[in-house]
């Protein structure tokens, strides 16, 4: 049962950052009447949309709009940790381990996806997003960036949110 929760916890961390990155995508085309419709894909979601409507520099931020999205609610659950610790770690009286775990899984999918797929994982798996991109500014520039923000982002894994979660598993409370 505890390694079926985990894998739910990862499950619900990997539709978090779906929602959160392709929700971007959608408002931004949304916003500039660019929707053509949303493609379920076997591996996720996309948002298609009718290029001729965007500028370039627009269907650059357009193809941003997700990597920053995911990035900017990865750093509001980094600096709020604490309070999700205290929050899930005693949710009204109750110790709640899969809420924990599905915060801290959360945390990680958003501070790491984006970085390693625009750092690495685009000229395995396709440019996708990086095409856009690369019409603000070189894809050597953007991959290197986005490689640094990734490392980044492990040590901020590493020392800080590893460490909290960690104690917060330990201080649970013992049931008699």
């Amino acid at each position: 049962m505890r390694r079926t929760k985990q894998y739910f916890s990862i499950l619900l961390a990997i539709l978090i950052y779906y929602c959160v990155h392709e929700g971007a995508h959608l408002f931004y085309a949304l916003w500039h009447g660019a929707l053509k419709h949303i493609n379920l894909m076997p591996l996720g979601v996309q948002v298609d949309i009718y290029r001729d409507r965007l500028s370039d520099i627009q269907f650059a931020h357009f193809c941003m709009s997700g990597a920053l999205a995911t990035i900017f609610a990865a750093w509001i659950l980094t600096i709020h940790s604490t309070v999700l610790i205290k929050w899930f770690g005693n949710k009204l009286g109750n110790f709640s381990p899969f809420l924990l775990s599905s915060s801290l899984h959360t945390t990680i999918a958003l501070l790491l996806c984006d970085p390693l797929y625009l750092s690495v994982l685009h000229f395995v798996m396709g440019d996708g997003d990086m095409n856009g991109i690369q019409m603000m500014l070189p894809q050597y520039v953007v991959s290197t960036g986005f490689a640094l923000l990734g490392l980044l982002h492990l040590l901020i894994i590493r020392r800080l949110l590893l460490p909290r979660y960690k104690e917060a598993f330990r201080r649970r409370p013992r049931v008699i």
